[in-house]
């Protein structure tokens, strides 16, 4: 089965920049889009490859996805997977640490992508944020690059089974 049936569950907050990505790779992949708040578990089964993005808070992925991610059964063995974020600063260890999150649960994950991301939070604000303009048509093309390599990393995979 060739087939990608794709979701993308995503958390975004404030400014919306996880959101505008979310909305790119979900049209390269024909993804399925859905904020982690509008989630349903019955309708899980259905998809054969899951991308999970957040913004980066605190230095980790927002809590509700981290929650829902702990939430699934264990169906979720063995499903493909893919990982993306949107942050200040795009520290490696966010993208390292939500990959674990996600092995640890039985995904296989096909990949991962961050992008800076408009910020105003803290005394940043003062100055009007740092990283204005981001998410930039740059990124978007990165994050169209990235969902054409899921596609293809998932294919690949498929085609060994």
């Amino acid at each position: 089965m060739n087939e990608i049936k794709s979701l993308l569950l995503y958390s975004s907050l404030s400014k919306g920049n996880t959101s505008k990505i979310a909305q790119v790779i979900a049209r390269e992949l024909k993804s399925d889009l859905m904020r982690t708040a509008d989630f349903s578990i019955t309708s899980f089964n259905k998809y054969n490859l899951i991308g999970f993005g957040s913004g980066i808070y605190k230095g980790r992925p927002h809590s509700k996805l981290i929650e829902l991610i702990d939430r699934l059964p264990d169906i979720v063995m063995g499903k493909y997977a893919f990982i993306f974020c949107t942050s200040r600063s795009c520290k490696n260890s966010y993208l390292t640490d939500f990959e674990k999150i996600l092995a640890l649960k039985g995904f296989i994950v096909l990949g991962s992508f961050q992008t800076k991301g408009f910020y105003t939070n803290s005394v940043l604000n003062l100055f009007g944020g740092i990283n204005k303009g981001r998410p930039s048509s740059y990124d978007y093309m990165d994050a169209s690059d990235f969902a054409k390599s899921v596609k293809e990393a998932y294919l690949a995979k498929i085609k060994e089974s």
